[in-house]
């Protein structure tokens, strides 16, 4: 099944994500995982952990902050590399042209990445495509989308703030879609701004070297269509029109 192709599609980031383990998960090493058209270090990405404890005294409340990997930006700053100690990622922000290139860079990157570092296991693999969507003030929701907070008529009708979240499992063991709906900020005179965050994703839980490369972009192949169809199915021929 091919999907339409919009020539203003609402996407504002694109990331594919592999969620890995690796034998050794050092900055140092991953510090040599560079690629020419990634000059600028953009970034080090970082896992925060908060801990409150409780005991005879105050409660305490501490936090503290582990450097992952480093993520390096493109000259024209529209592309990200992230290598990471738990895997890598490749962000593409708007404007995203269509998934094709945006999977042949990535699996070119994947490649770069897999090289240095060596991955014992891949975990996890996903994408994750936000979309900004901008309806005039004061239409119904249900013209654009059929995902929506319907607020019960003996309340008062001007929603100033919404936001929901589901999950549903693919067919054929293909893995999870997220689908999350909710106002952004005003970016456009007379004009809500509307995020839809659609994300799929897969456990592997297997070796590096027992998934091949072929299976595993075909496993993207699987998730890419599943994030298209939930895409068309949350949007009405309205939303159709502003984007082509």
């Amino acid at each position: 099944m091919a999907f339409e192709i919009y020539k203003n599609a609402p996407i504002t980031e694109a990331v594919l994500d592999i969620r890995t383990r690796l034998n050794e998960p050092s900055l140092e090493r991953l510090s040599n995982i560079r690629d020419k058209d990634y000059p600028n270090l953009f970034r080090t990405p970082n896992l925060m952990e908060f801990k409150f404890s409780v005991g005879e005294g105050e409660p305490t409340f501490d936090t503290s902050s582990e450097q992952l990997g480093f993520s390096y930006r493109s000259a024209d700053e529209k592309n990200i590399f992230q290598v990471r100690k738990d895997g890598f990622s490749h962000n593409r922000l708007a404007p995203y042209t269509e998934w094709n290139s945006f999977s042949a860079e990535a699996r070119r990157l994947w490649l770069v990445y897999k090289a240095e570092a060596d991955p014992i296991d891949i975990e996890m693999i996903g994408l994750n495509y936000i979309n900004e969507i901008y309806i005039p003030f004061g239409v119904s929701f249900e013209d654009y989308f059929k995902t929506y907070v319907e607020v019960p008529p003996e309340l008062p009708q001007v929603l100033i703030g919404f936001s929901f979240t589901y999950l549903v499992l693919l067919p054929d063991n293909a893995g999870v879609l997220q689908i999350a709906q909710g106002y952004g900020p005003l970016k456009k005179p007379e004009h809500t701004t509307v995020i839809l965050n659609i994300q799929t994703s897969k456990q592997l839980n297997r070796k590096g070297a027992d998934v091949g490369e072929d299976e595993l972009w075909e496993m993207f192949e699987n998730l890419r269509f599943a994030k298209s169809q939930a895409f068309e199915a949350c949007i009405t021929d309205k939303v159709r029109a502003m984007i082509r």
